[in-house]
This record gives structure tokens, sequence and C-alpha cells, in this order.
């Protein structure tokens, strides 16, 4: 046997045997470049954010259901440089579920990690029959979200921090209560400015890049405007 026929015995026999560990063994084993991902527009999140901009309002909450799975959902378009929607799944089974939204309100329609995790909120495991498809779980969901933003919907600080686990500074203390100057040299944490962006709005984070002020958060109800004693 000349050593090229050996070389592919030896890949061949590293192949996994099963189906699941054979998938992962290609998905390392394929280039990223020749993996095709596509882009799907989500027309409701044009409408949706049409009707944002119509009422004053950058971020709305809202309920999904598809299948036999609900999410609490919230979109938001005070993130940069994408709007960002997530989805938190409300049944026994949890999970939380980031997509980026880029320009023309589309949607990668690759789950990549989340894949598994949506697998199981979605109920469609192998014994089910059923893939989860991911191009069709978007068209699902662009039919789920609504087209008409209202006051309601938007969301209070508390479920902001709920549904955003990315906001991982005092996630107890959700309600504004002072800025705190720095002079010393010091300045605010990146997750501090995340949390002022999200929380407060992108007004809040250019006073606080301009300033160098850090928000400061309660646990209870304050009250406070963070618009408030800015001259100090």
């Amino acid at each position: 046997m000349n050593k090229r026929h050996e070389r592919f015995r030896l890949e061949a026999a590293s192949i996994p045997a099963n189906k699941s560990a054979l998938f992962a063994f290609l998905s390392i084993i394929i280039s990223p470049r020749l993996r095709r991902v596509h882009q799907m527009e989500m027309t409701s999140l044009r409408q949706l954010h049409n009707s944002m901009i119509a009422i004053g309002s950058d971020m709305q909450q809202f309920l999904v259901r598809t299948g036999a799975a609900s999410f609490d959902c919230l979109f938001s378009t005070r993130d940069t440089p994408s709007f960002v929607l997530t989805l938190t799944a409300r049944g026994k089974v949890r999970g939380f579920f980031r997509f980026d939204v880029i320009k023309g309100y589309r949607i990668r329609d690759y789950l990549g990690d989340m894949y598994s995790d949506l697998l199981e909120v979605l109920k469609e495991d192998g014994s089910s029959g059923h893939r989860l498809m991911p191009k069709e779980f978007l068209a699902q969901l662009n039919d789920a979200i609504p087209t008409q933003a209202t006051e309601k919907a938007h969301p209070k600080p508390a479920d902001i921090v709920r549904l955003r686990p990315d906001i991982v500074e005092d996630r107890e203390k959700p309600y504004f209560n002072c800025w705190s100057y720095w002079t010393q040299g010091q300045k605010p944490s990146a997750e501090n400015q995340h949390k002022t962006l999200l929380l407060l709005g992108p007004d809040a984070l250019r006073h606080s890049l301009e300033r160098n002020a850090s928000s400061r958060w309660s646990s209870t109800e304050t009250g406070g405007s963070w618009t408030k004693d800015l001259s100090k």
C-alpha cells in the first residue's frame, strides 16, 4: 500500500460512526467560507420599527407563539451597530436566543450554538421525526411578530433586565438612582455603559461618555431621572 492510500485509510478510520458525531466532524473540517449562510428579511420588524418611530419608542416587548413554544420577545433599536431581537422561552424548557438585525431588517438563518437549545424548546427532537429548519423558523417568527407599536408595549426597566441577560452589572438593581462623575483617572466600565444604553437610551450613554460618568442604580423605584441635575 502506497503512502497516499495509507493516508486515505487513516482519515477514513477517524470519521465517527454515528450520524450526530459525523455531522460535528464535517462541520469542523469544512471551511466556514464554504458554509452558505443566508439572510432573511424580517418584514414585520420593518413595519414594527416604522410604527415605533411614529410613537417615539425605541423598544417593544411582545409575546410570540410558534408551534408548541411561546417566547417573551424584546426588539431593541438602542443596540449598535445592529438592532437586536431577543427571544426568551416561557415554557418548562427555558432558553434565551439573540438575533442581530442587520441593515435591511435581515437576520442570518444560521443558528450556530443556539440550534440545540432552540430545538429543545420547540420540542422537535429526533424522536418527533422533524428537523429544525432555521429558514422556516424565521418565516414563522416573522409572521408572528406584531407590526404595530404601542406605548404600553414599551418595556419597563425591570423587564429589560429580565429579557436581556447580557446586562450583567447589578441585575437586581434596574432603577436609575444618580450619576457618579469620575475625576481621578477612573472611568465607567463597559458593563455600566452597556446597562446605561439599554435602560436609559443613547442620549444617556452619550452623557456618560462626554462627562465620564457612571450610572448608579437601585433595587427599588426612585422616581429619579437621568436628566436631573446634569450641570453638577
